[in-house]
């Protein structure tokens, strides 16, 4: 039998002589480079073909098929049985789908860069078209409308992935009162974005790969404003509260000492005294927490207290006390803190205005506070008991507007020299209160284990503990903190 030999783009193909044989074009392509291999101008039926495709820079995939030419009969039958849609392209009459993979603008496909494609040639003439489209895909960004303000956004639609600024225009004497950015999932807008609060009226949040809505809601801006003890100061709330006058509510059980720290300095201090922290230090078997009068007064020469700091509140009775104040205009959800030496270590008073977990940054490690409520929170973790000042542990939390001390260093210099060396916190620390000219005010022995606190005992006025009750003459200062003078 005769044999005709073919030569295409350098390789040889020996192809029985009459033997039929079929065309493979590249019908159309855009931002892409389509190439065939083997590359030449017939192929045979069962010929195995492989296609590559190679995208543009930056465009993103949009379709591809492979087709193969068809008569009008078989066409209908295809179409009667509901196998393929309608399809028509220049060059063919009538076409089938060998296979496709088919995507759209705002749902790309992905198609990863020089992967193979590959199909059987059949027994027709075949084509193959790509489509690529410029840039990536973007997603529509859509504003409900809102009362009493307005919405913007510096865009309106964007990429998958892209920043995304949304700006609040409260109308005047309204704030904001809720954002919602919401992301489209099987064509209904119920599912939340997560956005970052940058200001005032400022948010952030990352395009997703799909279309978004922002619901902005305002409210009537009150004259005060009131902390919420529940959920303090977040980085969402900080703004509505920077430069606005508050208040701070709280009820406290007279003489029990409660730590205190609020976003605002006060001209003065209702209903009790403030202390601030000075240092702790060891003085013989015994670890002392010096805390010094800060009451804005004459008798202190102190015109208000600090914004953020921590300080020591001593009621003078059982109730609700209201704090109020302005908020600076440059506030943040960073408390401030006070800091003491010691020797192998470092006591440090912090401030919060968010709620804290024990074992949870930065409440972790040793960690004392003293606490203003007892009970069991609502989602079962309790608190210590009013007044307690214990060493934080599993369980334990720190709610808004509080402080508690750290301890950092070698825990071998603040153990107890009465207990064995495996135990890290003091048996006993006393807390000494100064008036502002440095004389003793009032002293608590607290219980760091069992969170007890002893009044019971007697001091001198340097605050030195008594083994019983004093007999000779001089003042002295009882459990509760009141000078007694014997004659």
């Amino acid at each position: 039998m005769k044999r005709a030999v073919a030569i295409i783009l350098g390789c040889c193909l020996i192809i029985p002589a009459g033997a039929q044989t079929y065309t493979v074009s590249v019908a159309e392509q855009q931002k892409c480079t389509v190439v065939v291999s083997p590359q030449k101008d017939n192929y045979s039926a069962d010929e195995v073909v492989t296609v590559t495709i190679y995208p543009a820079l930056g465009a993103i995939f949009n379709s591809f098929h492979v087709y193969y030419q068809c008569s009008e009969s078989e066409w209908w039958a295809a179409q009667s049985s509901r196998t393929i849609l309608r399809t028509r392209a220049t060059g063919f009459s009538y076409r089938l789908d060998i296979w496709n993979i088919d995507g759209h603008e705002n749902d790309p496909v992905e198609v990863t860069e020089g992967i193979n494609y590959t199909f059987t040639m059949p027994a027709r003439n075949v084509e193959i078209e790509a489509l690529y489209l410029s840039g990536s895909a973007q997603y529509d960004i859509t504003r409900a409308s809102a009362e009493n303000g307005t919405v913007s956004t510096d865009k309106n639609r964007a990429m998958a992935g892209e920043t995304v600024t949304v700006t609040a225009s409260p109308s005047a004497g309204y704030m904001i009162d809720g954002v919602k950015v919401y992301e489209r999932v099987d064509g209904l807008y119920d599912t939340e974005t997560e956005f970052i609060r940058t200001s005032a009226t400022s948010f952030t949040f990352t395009m997703p790969a799909d279309p978004v809505n922002i619901q902005i809601t305002y409210k009537m801006e009150p004259v005060i404003l009131d902390l919420s003890e529940s959920t303090g100061v977040t980085p969402y709330s900080v703004y509505d509260i920077q430069g606005k006058e508050v208040r701070f509510t709280r009820s406290f059980t007279g003489g029990k000492a409660s730590t205190i720290c609020l976003p605002f300095p006060m001209t003065s201090i209702p209903g009790g005294k403030v202390y601030e922290f000075r240092d702790i230090s060891k003085e013989g078997n015994v670890w002392v927490a010096t805390m010094i009068d800060a009451t804005p007064s004459a008798g202190n020469m102190l015109t208000a207290t600090e914004a953020g700091k921590p300080y020591l509140y001593v009621p003078n009775a059982t109730g609700t006390v209201e704090f109020g104040g302005t908020v600076p205009n440059d506030l943040t959800v960073d408390a401030g803190l006070s800091e003491s030496d010691v020797t192998g270590g470092t006591w440090a008073f912090h401030g919060t205005y968010e709620r804290l977990t024990y074992g949870t940054a930065p409440l972790t490690g040793r960690v004392f506070g003293f606490a203003a409520s007892g009970g069991t929170a609502t989602d079962g973790v309790t608190a210590v008991t009013a007044g307690q000042f214990v060493k934080a542990g599993t369980g334990a939390y720190m709610p808004p507007f509080r402080a508690y001390l750290t301890y950092s260093g070698d825990g071998s210099a603040y153990r107890a020299p009465s207990r064995d060396d495996s135990e890290e916190i003091p048996d006993r620390i006393l807390v000494r209160l100064l008036a502002w000219d440095g004389t003793v005010t009032g002293v608590g022995t607290l219980d760091m284990k069992t969170g007890e606190v002893y009044v019971e005992r007697w001091f001198d006025l340097t605050g030195r503990p008594l083994e019983e009750c004093p007999t000779e003459p001089g003042i002295y200062i009882n459990g509760n903190g009141k000078k007694v003078v014997i004659r």
